[in-house]
C-alpha cells in the first residue's frame, strides 16, 4: 500500500472511541483556542479584505464567517476563518514538523460541520484525525520545507484538511486516498510573504482548509488523485524537499497508539 493508502485506511476507520480522553481534551482546548484568535483577527484591517473577496466569490447558506456573520459556502467561510486564525500569529505550532496545524484543521473541521449540520464528536473525531495525520506528514522532514521557501502550513495543512472533510462527508479508504492526491495539487504557500511583512501568509491556513474541502467535495463524487502523492517520483517530498532518501516511514510509524499531535504548543511572543 501506498502512504496514502495507509493513513486514509486508518483515518476513514478512526471512531471517538478510539481516541485517548487526554487527545481529546487536547483538542477540545485547541478548538477554542482558534476561535479566540479568529475572533480577535477579526477586527484587524488586513482580514476585511477576505472577507470582501469571499462575499464577492458567490452567495451560499451552509457556514458562518466568524466574527462578521455573514454567511456563504463552507469551502469559502473556511477560507475566511482559517484566514483569521493565523492573522495574529497567535495559532499553536507543532514544533518537529514547524505546522500551525489547528489553523486549518480546526476551521476545516467547525466550518463544514457547521454545514453538514454534524455532532460534537463527529467534528471532534474529524479534527484529531487531520491534526495527527497533518503532524505526521511534515515531521518526515522536520524543517526541510521552509529551507525550500515553502509555508509548511499551507502545504501541510491542505493534506491535513482533506482528512477532515473526507471523514465529516463520510469518505471511505479509497474516496480519503483520492482526497489526499488531490489536495496535493493544491497545496501551497510561499515563505517570500515573510520578507516584508505582506498580508499573504494568513491566507495560507485558510485556503488550506479550502483545498481540503474541495478535494474531499471531488472524492467523494469520483474524481481521482495520485496515490503516490508523498513518495512518488514527483510527489510530495521530491517536488518540495528535493530527491533523496526520505523517510516517509515516519508518517505510519506508531500511528493509532503514539499520537503526534499531543506535541503541538502554543507560544506566546
Amino acid at each position: 500500500m501506498t502512504y496514502a493508502a495507509q493513513i486514509a485506511d486508518w483515518a476513514a476507520g478512526l471512531r471517538f472511541t478510539d481516541i485517548p480522553e487526554v487527545v481529546i481534551t487536547d483538542e477540545k482546548l485547541r478548538v477554542l483556542d482558534i476561535l479566540g484568535v479568529a475572533l480577535a483577527a477579526s477586527t484587524l484591517p488586513a482580514s476585511a479584505p477576505v472577507r470582501t473577496a469571499a462575499l464577492r466569490l458567490g452567495t451560499g447558506e451552509e457556514s458562518r464567517m466568524w466574527g462578521y456573520g455573514d454567511r456563504t459556502t463552507a469551502a469559502t467561510a473556511a477560507m475566511v476563518n482559517g484566514s483569521l486564525a493565523h492573522a495574529l500569529d497567535y495559532d499553536d505550532t507543532h514544533n518537529e514538523s514547524v505546522v500551525h496545524i489547528s489553523g486549518p484543521v480546526v476551521t476545516t473541521g467547525l466550518t463544514l460541520g457547521e454545514a453538514l449540520r454534524a455532532g460534537g464528536k463527529t467534528v471532534l473525531t474529524a479534527i484529531v484525525a487531520g491534526a495527527e495525520l497533518g503532524c505526521r506528514i511534515g515531521r518526515v522532514v522536520p524543517g526541510e520545507f521552509h529551507k525550500r521557501g515553502f509555508h509548511a502550513t499551507g502545504v501541510m495543512g491542505a493534506f491535513a484538511a482533506s482528512v477532515v472533510a473526507g471523514k465529516l462527508l463520510g469518505l471511505n479508504a479509497h474516496q480519503l486516498r483520492n482526497a489526499l492526491g488531490i489536495a496535493g495539487s493544491q497545496a501551497s504557500g510561499l515563505l517570500e510573504g515573510f520578507r516584508d511583512g505582506s498580508a499573504v501568509k494568513q491566507l495560507h491556513p485558510g485556503w488550506a482548509a479550502h483545498a481540503g474541502i474541495i478535494a474531499a467535495y471531488l472524492a467523494q463524487d469520483g474524481f481521482t488523485g495520485p496515490a503516490t502523492v508523498f513518495e512518488g517520483r514527483d510527489g510530495l517530498y521530491n517536488s518540495h524537499v528535493g530527491s533523496g532518501d526520505h523517510p516517509a516511514g515516519r508518517m505510519t510509524e506508531g500511528l493509532g497508539r503514539e499520537w503526534t499531535c499531543l506535541h503541538t504548543r502554543v507560544i506566546a511572543f
